[in-house]
């Protein structure tokens, strides 16, 4: 039996849309009830949420990356573009947060160890993290925001509308720059 090559037409439609539209839904549902604090958190709230946000922002993103991955690697359907390998690859990753955050949501279990909170950064007050809990939320210039307070619109606006610098209301139980 002889082998046959498949090949397919190029495609200039890139699948992007879908995982920011995914995205951009999550941020909608799961930061507005985040922000207005509207419906009240419940634990049947936070299953509804729960599933939102597995089946919106995670599953769009996780599939949109998946789309790009394979399109790029198995079937070279859109070009030698690098870019979208790492879209691809973003996109992947994401989604699998976005599961997790929901499942975690879904289940009522603790937020302290959300993949958000990672120590990465060392300040000069000795305090080791991205996360807004061990105190870089309350630092008092923008510079040191971190991509926690610049893409969750929750953690930004309540900060700035309340002028309540410890965006997570953790008050100075980890400290702060001040």
């Amino acid at each position: 039996m002889e082998t046959q090559a498949f090949t397919f037409a190029g495609s200039r439609f890139v699948p992007v849309a879908i995982g920011f539209f995914g995205l951009g839904t999550g941020y909608f549902i799961w930061g507005g009830q985040a922000l207005f604090g509207f419906p009240k958190t419940s634990p049947e709230v936070n299953r509804t949420v729960g599933m939102w946000g597995f089946w919106m922002p995670g599953f769009m993103q996780f599939i949109t990356g998946v789309y790009l991955l394979i399109g790029l690697t198995w079937f070279n359907v859109f070009g030698d573009v690098a870019p979208l390998y790492i879209a691809g690859l973003a996109f992947t990753a994401y989604g699998i947060h976005w599961f997790a955050m929901a499942h975690r949501r879904y289940i009522d279990s603790s937020a302290e160890l959300d993949g958000d909170r990672v120590p990465l950064h060392q300040h000069s007050g000795g305090q080791r993290s991205l996360s807004p809990e061990f105190g870089l939320c309350t630092a008092p210039t923008p510079s040191l925001w971190t991509w926690h307070s610049a893409l969750k619109p929750g953690c930004r606006l309540k900060s700035a509308r309340f002028g309540d610098r410890n965006c997570h209301g953790h008050g100075d139980r980890w400290g702060s720059f001040n």
